[in-house]
């Protein structure tokens, strides 16, 4: 199955290599945008771009790919925003404001206990997608923070940015969901 961007399904593929116990790397549109995502569980395939090493992207390919990944087309995890040896950041972030994404901090993002926010934290070329939420640890006691949904080996969140650190995220408010904030393990 192909659509506009080279979209591929496949229950299997060989140039899916284990990155570490329990995820594998997957590099999409042929061109280092990579992923870390868990392998199927309830869904037999997994769903990413692939576009040859010899075919060139163009900015309307490139932008449609990057696009996928804001909006969740493509599993949001860790994505190198690399092409052809050149960072594709500046394009990422573009395509993040067009989608309602804005720069800001943990620290300013409005939300209640018991909601989440999406937020990209980007890193020189990589990005991370995780969640601005209340972590909750008593009846009385929580903390606000940014976790990625990359996690570490002890299951908890491998980037975390508290409201004080002056790290700039792009968090889109609008796009607030509600979560269990007993569970915030569960994002």
């Amino acid at each position: 199955y192909a659509n506009r961007v080279g979209l591929l399904v496949a229950s299997c593929l060989p140039a899916v290599a284990p990155a570490r116990a329990g995820e594998f790397r997957v590099s999409s549109f042929g061109f280092h945008i990579s992923h870390l995502i868990k392998p199927p569980t309830l869904h037999s395939s997994l769903l990413f771009p692939y576009i040859s090493s010899g075919m060139a992207m163009n900015d309307r390919k490139l932008k449609e790919a990057l696009s996928d990944i804001v909006t969740g087309r493509i599993t949001r995890s860790k994505h190198e925003l690399v092409l052809n040896g050149q960072p594709v950041v500046d394009e990422f972030i573009e395509v993040l404001i067009e989608n309602g994404f804005h720069r800001t901090v943990v620290g300013n993002v409005e939300i209640d206990v018991g909601e989440r926010v999406p937020a990209f934290f980007i890193n020189e070329s990589i990005a991370y997608f995780g969640w601005v939420f209340w972590e909750k640890f008593t009846r009385d006691k929580a903390r606000k923070l940014w976790g990625s949904v990359v996690r570490n080996r002890k299951g908890d969140w491998a980037i975390q940015i508290p409201p004080t650190k002056p790290t700039p995220i792009y968090a889109n408010p609008d796009l607030r969901i509600e979560m269990d904030a007993d569970k915030p393990i569960y994002l």
